[in-house]
């Protein structure tokens, strides 16, 4: 019967390989277009002091 140090071992080997399947699913994703990021740029980034977003060419105030 494996040890407590062996299960841990064992644990944080299972956990490593998801993390990097699941990052690699997502680079694949990203490489295929699948993920569109259009919609978070879009809602996202600067703000006016009016809570606007701050387009390419507006006056800082």
């Amino acid at each position: 019967m494996p040890g407590a140090g062996e299960a841990k071992a064992v644990r944080m080997a299972v956990d490593d390989a998801v993390k990097r399947r699941s990052r690699q699913e997502f680079f694949d994703a990203m490489a295929s277009g699948e993920l569109d990021f259009g919609e978070i740029i879009e809602t996202t980034g600067p703000r006016n002091a009016d809570g606007s977003l701050r387009r390419t060419g507006d006056q800082v105030t």
